[in-house]
């Protein structure tokens, strides 16, 4: 019974792989993928910029009134 349940489950993957082959979409996939990913990338980093500039001059100004007030 346990073997021909995993000669099922080969099967079945074999089958699932043939099937992402036979449409030839990999290497269009990988590429939109590493687009999208390399746009995300520069997005998420020019937040972290924006981010520490504005907590950097947030905290200037909290520094500052702290040095006319003492």
């Amino acid at each position: 019974m346990k073997a021909s349940n995993s000669s099922l489950q080969l099967y079945n993957n074999d089958k699932i792989s043939k099937q992402v082959v036979s449409f030839n979409g990999e290497k269009k996939a990988i590429a939109m993928y590493n687009t999208l990913i390399k746009r995300a990338y520069k997005a998420t980093f020019m937040e972290g910029i924006i981010t520490g500039l504005g907590i950097g001059c947030i905290l200037f100004v909290v520094f500052c009134s702290y040095y006319l007030a003492f």
